[in-house]
């Protein structure tokens, strides 16, 4: 007999606020070594990759023991706890109008695991994925730091990858599973860039630049 599947609608999990650092490298930009001939539109551009932390500022809900599912994200989950995940593919692209600004498109991603504290079992992890438009300020210095800080908007797919357990639970004929809306929001973020390589390439007469950044952005 083939085991009846049931759907749950689960709009009322929010991460309200997510506070990320994440440490960036410039991998190529080119500026005209001089003295400096006219200056082409694809100089403008820099190309980086991120490798982020996140932390999730509310991921808990108030236990009621007389009333278990009171209080929750959804159901029995009352804690959310993210998922870390180091590895610097997390590409961006800047633009810049002038010395001191631009624009930034990213693509950012991060999980969050959905917690019953009663027993700590899980029913499976949140996954956020999605591109970040902005607008940011720069201020160069004289020195090889240069602070900066934008404001944009962030557009997230969300999907469920659940727990083989929840999704099939031993002794019922069901399967579970649970599907999200997409959301969306506006960030701000301030950050640091620390130019720490640039080599000359005479044949081509521009400067290859590899920069670090740290960044906050909630």
């Amino acid at each position: 007999m083939p085991k009846k599947e049931g759907l749950l609608k689960a709009k009322n999990i929010v991460l309200s606020c997510v506070l990320a650092g994440s440490v960036a490298l410039t991998v190529a930009r080119a500026v005209p070594a001089a003295p400096a001939p006219a200056k082409e539109w694809w100089q403008n551009f820099e190309l980086g990759t991120r490798s982020t932390w996140v932390y999730l500022t509310d991921n808990k809900r108030t236990l009621d023991p007389a009333n278990p599912q009171a209080g929750s994200f959804y159901g029995s989950i009352n804690e959310l706890d993210s998922v870390h995940d180091y590895w610097p593919f997390k590409l961006f692209v800047d633009y810049k109008f002038c010395t001191y600004g631009g624009v930034e498109l990213a693509w950012d991603y991060f999980s969050a695991r959905t917690i019953t504290r009663q027993d700590g079992h899980t029913d499976g992890d949140l996954n956020m994925r999605g591109p970040l438009l902005s607008a940011f300020v720069r201020y160069p210095a004289d020195f090889n730091l240069t602070p900066y800080a934008g404001a944009g908007f962030a557009y997230y797919k969300v999907d469920f990858d659940d727990n083989a357990y929840w999704h099939e639970p031993p002794g019922r004929n069901e399967l579970q599973s649970m599907d999200f809306d997409h959301t969306w929001g506006l960030f701000v973020y301030g950050g640091v860039a620390w130019l720490f390589a640039e080599h000359t390439v005479e044949q081509y007469r521009h400067r290859p630049r590899c920069a670090l950044q740290l960044l906050i952005r909630c």
